[in-house]
């Protein structure tokens, strides 16, 4: 695994401990019930009890960590085309990138549903403007590390 996907990968788990130390610092704070769910508008389509938001916590760990076993064995993804001796290191290095930014949109996803709890949504564009930041600067600075 490349440095450059290490660096995005490490993203979505700041974004993810960002979450947990939101949500521990205002749980007494929050309201109920909050937001479980969002439909691709962003509005609210389900409510429950705020320990559901420990638990999108948890999913969202989970899923990073299954994302993460494909981005060390990326021989082990389903890819739509044959891999040959040729195309197996540029399919496994792009895999492993798709995989790494699909893990900060995972993240920010979850990290959007506690802001909302903890009624700081602007905090999310900070958060956005950050992420995309930091990853064009590992882009601009690492063009030649993928290796």
């Amino acid at each position: 695994m490349s440095k450059k996907i290490k660096y995005i990968f490490s993203l979505s788990i700041l974004i993810l401990l960002f979450s947990g130390f939101l949500l521990l610092q205002n749980y007494t704070q929050i309201s109920q019930p909050v937001v479980t769910h969002m439909n691709i508008s962003g509005e609210a389509d389900k409510f429950g009890d705020k320990i559901n938001l420990v638990y999108a916590l948890l999913a969202n760990a989970g899923i990073l960590a299954f994302i993460l076993f494909f981005i060390w064995k990326p021989q082990f993804a389903n890819y739509p085309f044959e891999i040959t001796e040729t195309t197996r290191e540029p399919s496994y290095r792009k895999m492993q990138l798709f995989l790494a930014v699909l893990c900060i949109i995972t993240s920010i996803a979850f990290n959007f549903m506690i802001l909302k709890a903890i009624k700081e949504t602007n905090l999310f564009l900070y958060l956005i403007s950050f992420i995309m930041f930091v990853t064009i600067m590992i882009f601009r600075f690492n063009k030649n590390d993928f290796n």
